[in-house]
């Protein structure tokens, strides 16, 4: 019978995220991790593999946990285009919240991996963020077709305008500008969707 793991695996990846999100992946070595996790290099070897394979759990989970809150912005609002805006006005919470500017893991990731000339990692991150640009495009075909965005509007090329300016928007926040300002750009960031409805509700 194999020896039951004294251990929470998600509690070791939580305390990870920590430290990649904080450091980022070449600064932070397993040494780092083992400290932080409490667990020897062995048993992080053993049950994760080697320092790249960690952070790639660590990315992967922190994707996942993304793409289900873009999903459920999506899925919850009373109408597409709702949903869209709702997205973005949940990012920019983010990094309002993000009080020690650590900026979003997967921005971090792409950037690191430039600095360090690391295609697969670019590549990893890449195929994240096109998933989250598939699902907003996805929710602004719906407005186009339910008559909330011109008949024209070319909805993937608003998408990538989008997807470009909340990304730009969690890089800018790591220079830890006031939150007023932030709201400030969110605002901004807001205007290229038409803004929400002010009209009275009709009444019988």
């Amino acid at each position: 019978m194999s020896r039951p793991k004294s251990y929470d695996p998600e509690t070791v990846l939580d305390r990870a995220t920590e430290l990649f999100w904080s450091h980022g992946f070449h600064a932070t070595s397993m040494r780092d991790v083992s400290d932080a996790t409490d667990l020897r290099p062995g048993s992080l070897y053993g049950s994760f593999g080697g320092k790249r394979e960690l952070f790639l759990a660590v990315l992967e989970r922190y994707y996942a946990g993304t793409r289900d809150a873009v999903e459920e912005a999506l899925a919850t609002a009373p109408d597409p285009l709702e949903g869209a805006r709702r997205f973005l006005e949940g990012v920019a919470e983010a990094a309002i919240a993000d009080d020690r500017a650590r900026g979003c893991l997967m921005v971090n990731t792409v950037l690191e991996a430039d600095a360090l000339d690391d295609a697969e990692l670019r590549q990893r991150v890449d195929a994240m963020f096109s998933g989250i640009e598939e699902r907003l495009e996805g929710a602004l075909e719906a407005a186009r077709k339910a008559g909330q965005l011109e008949a024209d509007r070319d909805t993937a090329r608003l998408a990538r305008t989008l997807i470009a300016a909340v990304y730009g928007l969690r890089v800018y926040q790591r220079r830890q500008p006031a939150p007023e300002i932030l709201r400030e750009l969110a605002t901004e960031l807001l205007t290229l969707l038409p803004p929400r409805s002010t009209a009275p509700t009709a009444t019988a």
